[in-house]
């Protein structure tokens, strides 16, 4: 079986803000509280290009924003129109597939003025939730409800952005402490792990940090157990100039970005448009030419590509796939911090 992990270097994280609201379930766009939450997320992810969340009456579809997810006009009631015009409130309909939250809903209904654009639509319950692009689940929510004395006001008047600080060195700690969840005193023991001083900028050594504990080691983890019962030949995508198909462009290279491998394998739709170089497209046929044989032969060597070795928790060997073509690794445990990591989560956690 192949395992994979992007590996994130070179990308940068910049501090966002969530503002939310208890309609979208607490999960990151690859990570839910369970399993099957899981793999729903990523597999409609894959289908529509653009984070998905899951929410209590069904999956939404966002947009990234930058650093930021943004989740647009999400009904948390029933529209309050016909026989349920000033009744009580009920709860929103179920739906199926996912559902379209790119852009803001319909405004209740008001005159243009400085405060709202002008509407006549009284379906007009909906909320707008913001989240980091990375980082835990079971985030503090922070809920604002617009005014306009309940005759003027729309919500896409607000951007949550400002509320909170840029990484920077002087708040690296307490960035560390928010963005991954942890005690100040372990934000501590990470901020020394990875210096500042190491890296070009300190949203770059905190997305180091996180793109290590939320992704690389655990994927490790999970090649080490999977080999001890089926045979596992482990790859890290490296391409850091991968074209990054489903974000804007930010000023910064986004480096071998999570999914950005899917690309060589697939033909994808994608909202940004991209073109593998001649090197990336001799690494893609690499990569065709090792999945089909896995599927058709069960294993991935042969001669016309660079020999695979399978994963095994003695050498941890695996292939780094890197234009133009793909070479053997060693070190990504070691790379990656990951004996930091599992030393942290065995250890008891004092505040």
């Amino acid at each position: 079986m192949p395992a994979n992990r992007t590996s994130g270097r070179g990308s940068a994280r910049i501090a966002a803000i969530i503002l939310a609201a208890g309609a979208l379930a607490a999960c990151s766009t690859t990570a839910a509280s369970s399993g099957g939450a899981t793999e729903t997320v990523v597999a409609a992810q894959a289908a529509h290009g653009g984070p998905v969340a899951v929410t209590g009456t069904g999956l939404v579809q966002g947009k990234a924003a930058g650093a930021t997810d943004e989740f647009l006009g999400i009904p948390y009631a029933a529209p309050p129109t016909g026989s349920l015009r000033w009744a009580p409130p009920q709860p929103a309909a179920h739906w199926s597939g996912t559902r379209d939250a790119t852009s803001f809903a319909p405004h209740c209904p008001q005159s243009a003025s400085p405060f709202g654009q002008a509407s006549t639509s009284e379906d007009c319950l909906f909320l707008n939730v913001f989240r980091p692009a990375h980082g835990p689940p079971n985030r503090p929510v922070m809920v604002w409800i617009h005014g306009g004395a309940l005759v003027t006001g729309e919500s896409n008047d607000y951007d949550p952005a400002n509320l909170v600080p840029p990484v920077t060195a002087a708040n690296y700690v307490t960035s560390i402490s928010n963005e991954l969840g942890l005690p100040a005193t372990v934000a501590q023991q990470v901020a020394s792990e990875y210096p500042v001083s190491s890296f070009p900028s300190a949203p770059e050594a905190m997305g180091a940090a996180g793109t290590d504990a939320v992704f690389a080691c655990p994927a490790l983890a999970v090649d080490l157990d999977a080999s001890k019962f089926v045979p596992v030949h482990a790859y890290e995508f490296n391409d850091e100039n991968a074209p990054e198909r489903f974000l804007p462009p930010l000023g910064f290279p986004y480096g071998a970005a999570h999914a950005s491998e899917i690309q060589y394998l697939f033909g994808i739709a994608a909202a940004i448009p991209g073109a593998l170089t001649a090197d990336q497209q001799k690494l893609a046929a690499a990569m065709r030419t090792y999945w089909t044989d896995i599927a058709l032969l069960g294993t991935p060597n042969l001669p016309v590509v660079p020999f695979w070795p399978a994963f095994s928790a003695a050498t941890q060997q695996m292939i780094s796939l890197v234009p133009p073509q793909p070479q053997t690794e060693r070190g990504f445990a070691a790379a990656h911090h990951c004996a930091f990591w599992a030393s942290l989560s065995a250890a008891p956690v004092h505040n």
